[in-house]
């Protein structure tokens, strides 16, 4: 796409932007949100995950004797029972992490430029759907 800009008939600067594709599936406006929610999700769901495996391990410490289970056994029933709780820690990350994002957003007034540029609230949303249904799945 080439284009000029004329001010009162003298030509000031030659435009050049280069054609993105017609299939780009991510636009610069889904990979910033999805940067922004990246480090929230890891850290949101990491830390809820460790508090559920701490909490089994206090279980079993409070129903067991664990003095005659070897130590190795523990830690691979906490690994084998970790995906049953990604399964309730993954949502809870993508809460923390779509909640702390658009507070980001709207604090340093970006969602408010965005808005103003005249992006839709729900153009703003789609990433932030998308990473939830992507989790849920």
């Amino acid at each position: 796409m080439v284009g000029t800009l004329h001010l009162i008939g003298v030509r000031t600067y030659h435009v050049h932007r280069p054609d993105c594709g017609a299939f780009e599936i991510l636009k610069r406006l889904d990979r910033y949100i999805l940067k922004e929610m990246a480090i929230p999700i890891l850290i949101g769901t990491l830390s809820f995950l460790f508090m559920f495996q701490i909490n089994m391990v206090i279980y079993l410490f409070k129903t067991l004797d664990l003095a005659h289970v070897p130590t190795g056994a523990v830690v691979k029933l906490i690994l084998l029972k970790t995906p049953s709780f990604l399964q309730m820690t993954l949502p809870i990350g993508v809460a923390i992490a779509s909640s702390l994002a658009l507070a980001r957003l709207t604090r340093e007034s970006e969602l408010t430029a965005m808005r103003s540029a005249g992006i839709a609230i729900r153009r703003v949303l789609r990433p932030v759907l998308g990473v939830g249904v992507l989790m849920a799945a």
